[in-house]
């Protein structure tokens, strides 16, 4: 509790923590999984402030212009996606959908593109490579897998220090079935506001 107590925590998520570290204790080897869950917690950047402001379209023409010689129609597209996420923001419209899909061979610049995205939001940047995962739920609640840690994206949030970070999903197409049914609850809006990782309990 000491420890929960320092992080910037909403009740309702140090209720559900605390709840999960109790629920940890009785199982085989509880208390390394326990220390293991906190490790994690602690690495969580919990409502951390997002940057707040207007996108600046001029600015995110400058770093694609600086990263990608021609291929305008692409660009032109990622404007007028971002130009969109600035109305609906400022609407409080949270039915946009905020995912971008980057189609072609290796080699062409859809990290490179993913990337400027974020330096013109000024957010971090993580990727995914999706070929070689089994699951993006993480270990908790399936025993082979016990001490794991979170899932992908709920590392790739930790690692990227902050949950608005922009993150790839990369090699989509080469995504076992089962990543592919819980893609699903991360990029249709419809379905599923939240993801749950399965390691740390809370929806994502």
């Amino acid at each position: 509790n000491e420890i929960l107590k320092t992080l910037n925590l909403t009740p309702e998520q140090f209720k559900k923590i605390d709840s999960h570290i109790t629920a940890l204790k009785p199982w085989k080897g509880g208390d390394a999984l326990t220390l293991l869950y906190i490790d994690w917690i602690q690495k969580y950047p919990f409502n951390k402030p997002l940057p707040q402001g207007n996108v600046s379209l001029e600015h995110a023409r400058a770093q694609l212009d600086a990263t990608h010689y021609g291929l305008e129609n692409i660009k032109e597209n990622i404007l007028d996606f971002l130009a969109g996420l600035q109305r609906r923001q400022i609407s409080q419209d949270n039915s946009f959908t905020k995912t971008l899909c980057f189609s072609g061979g290796p080699g062409i610049g859809k990290t490179t593109f993913s990337k400027s995205i974020a330096a013109s939001l000024g957010r971090p940047f993580a990727r995914i490579a999706l070929e070689s995962l089994q699951t993006l739920k993480g270990g908790m609640g399936e025993h082979e897998m016990f001490g794991d840690g979170p899932g992908a994206l709920g590392k790739a949030i930790c690692e990227a220090g902050s949950q608005g970070a922009v993150i790839l999903l990369d090699e989509i197409d080469k995504a076992c079935p089962k990543v592919q049914c819980q893609l699903l609850e991360i990029l249709d809006p419809a379905q599923n506001k939240t993801f749950r990782d399965s390691f740390l309990g809370l929806d994502l």
